[in-house]
């Protein structure tokens, strides 16, 4: 399939970033400069990243509240860390389907971010009643900082804080 060359993409594939070749594809430059694009969103972690959407594409429509969709609960609760990893405590933010029944837990990590910024909550919810999803809880779990690689590694000390913790009831703040 021949594609329309995009002046972006050109300048993608001369610094050697990855190029998905679709009409509808978005296109992320994480953390460089581009000054020939001004469209850019702040990622979280000190710089912005710069974007663009092929000629058929766009934002996602499901990140927008659609009236009459059941829209689940997100509580703000603070998890006890100890001496495990970075801080005292850490803030997780919990989300229960509009369901009563059972459902399996999803953990996020960088949870706040999602949570505001990619409105994960939302796009859940609009999933679940679209049926393209089964219904799902989510804990969303802070980032730790400077430990934050050290977590994702899945290190021995994070798991014994995930393990020793996961029954613990959270006090809500």
């Amino acid at each position: 399939m021949c594609l329309p060359t995009h002046p972006l993409l050109a300048i993608a594939r001369m610094t050697g970033n990855p190029v998905i070749a679709s009409e509808t594809a978005t296109f992320i430059r994480q953390g460089k400069t581009d000054p020939l694009n001004p469209n850019r969103i702040w990622n979280g972690i000190k710089a912005y990243n710069h974007y663009f959407y092929m000629p058929r594409s766009g934002p996602t429509p499901l990140v927008k509240s659609v009236k009459g969709v059941a829209r689940g609960l997100v509580s703000r609760h603070k998890l006890p860390t100890k001496e495990f990893v970075v801080g005292d405590n850490r803030t997780v933010y919990l989300y229960q389907p509009a369901v009563k029944t059972p459902v399996p837990l999803v953990v996020v990590y960088d949870g706040p971010d999602y949570l505001k910024r990619g409105r994960l909550n939302v796009i859940v919810d609009n999933l679940i009643a679209a049926q393209r999803i089964r219904p799902f809880a989510m804990a969303m779990v802070q980032n730790g900082g400077q430990a934050r690689s050290l977590e994702y590694s899945g290190g021995h000390n994070y798991t014994i804080v995930c393990s020793k913790h996961r029954s613990t009831q959270y006090n809500k703040e």
